[in-house]
């Protein structure tokens, strides 16, 4: 049984999931978020809500959900962010970096860097944007539960 929780939702914030920026299929990465206007450093891209989900979430290795999901605020709870929050694809030089926020349920993913028209938005799921540690399934944000 997974069990889903709306706490802590914010009650009038905007959510901006998925304006100036588009999904398109990526080759040999599945689906990636592109840029469709200029950002500039430090501008917000995205502010995604989070559906949380508790303890009773069973999963394998080989399940392509793990790629999709955040380690949340408690052991046993991961997130899973609407909009385009849960797609964007990983680089060592990522040019977004995301912040959790528990308090309200949502993530924040704000420019590392200015970012031109049609460039991927990446995240290091390490966390840093400049973080070098290889990732594995095991270990980093989305996190494998056996």
């Amino acid at each position: 049984v997974m069990q889903a929780s709306h706490r802590n939702m914010a009650q009038g914030v905007d959510y901006y999931m998925c304006a100036g920026v588009v999904v398109r299929d990526v080759p040999n990465q599945g689906r990636g978020v592109f840029a469709t206007q200029a950002f500039a450093k430090g501008a917000q891209v995205a502010r995604c809500p989070v559906l949380v989900l508790r303890h009773q979430l069973r999963l394998t290795e080989q399940s392509s959900f793990t790629n999709y999901i955040y380690d949340w605020e408690h052991p046993g709870e991961y997130g899973v962010a609407w909009g385009c929050g849960s797609l964007f694809n990983h680089s060592y030089h990522a040019n977004v970096h995301y912040t959790k926020n528990f308090g309200t349920c949502d993530i924040l993913f704000t420019a590392t860097k200015d970012i031109a028209p049609g460039e991927q938005l990446q995240l290091n799921y390490n966390g840093s944007p400049d973080d070098q540690t290889p990732i594995s399934k095991k270990g980093f944000d989305w996190d494998v539960i056996s």
